[in-house]
């Protein structure tokens, strides 16, 4: 059976990311209710179980000379544990609380030389504000489906790709809340590689198997 928090996750996301039509301009609405238990909400105990962040990170290989950006950090659970083995980790976040948290935080889960690994930067709902180039891999978890003008986000994120560079991209699999009302917000693999191959990637390889909840899509940026 299905983690039973995901249906919360599912909608905190969509009122964070989405909006009710508002822009890049104006002021990212906020979830209502004490921001502690949204940072739970974010962090159940069982999360390691189910998210199995290793399967992940051994796609990515070795981190140690690379720039990994993790879109739609959240409370940096995985910007966290990818400070420890990457050259240099960039969170990026549309909610400055969240921001403001992983700032907080890192300083009392990592050591000095990791924290420095860490940085964050709070973004745009469409724009995720990379210099050309700057980072090596891109890591989109449980945050693609919320994403506006997906192909247009995904050509952005290209730009500011290395050439060569990959991007991972991991989210539920959309019948998994097909019967509580969350499907709409939710992207088959299908239409994920689609929208990756019309964005210019290329040498998709998708794993529906691994996680117990979620797929995952790996593709690369050509020169």
């Amino acid at each position: 059976m299905m983690n039973s928090r995901f249906l919360l996750i599912t909608a905190l996301l969509f009122a964070l990311i989405l909006g009710v039509g508002c822009d890049e301009t104006q002021e990212i609405p906020k979830v209502e209710g004490n921001f502690d238990t949204l940072v739970e909400t974010y962090e159940p105990k069982d999360r390691d179980i189910w998210q199995k962040p290793d399967v992940i990170f051994d796609l990515l290989g070795d981190m140690s000379k690379k720039t990994i950006a993790d879109v739609g950090a959240g409370t940096g659970y995985f910007s966290i544990r990818l400070a420890p083995k990457a050259k240099k980790v960039l969170a990026l976040e549309i909610d400055p609380r969240f921001v403001k948290y992983i700032d907080s935080v890192k300083v009392h889960v990592l050591n000095a030389e990791e924290a420095d690994r860490l940085t964050t930067r709070l973004v745009g709902k469409t724009n995720p504000k990379l210099k050309t180039g700057e980072v090596d891999d891109v890591l989109i978890v449980n945050t693609f489906g919320y994403i506006k003008d997906k192909v247009s986000y995904l050509e952005r994120l290209k730009k500011g790709m290395k050439n060569n560079g990959r991007i991972i991209i991991v989210d539920y699999r959309k019948e998994n809340s097909s019967k509580k009302g969350f499907a709409n917000y939710l992207v088959t693999f299908e239409d994920v590689e689609k929208m990756l191959k019309e964005a210019g990637f290329s040498r998709l390889l998708t794993d529906n198997y691994s996680l117990d909840y979620q797929y995952i899509i790996m593709a690369q940026k050509g020169r």
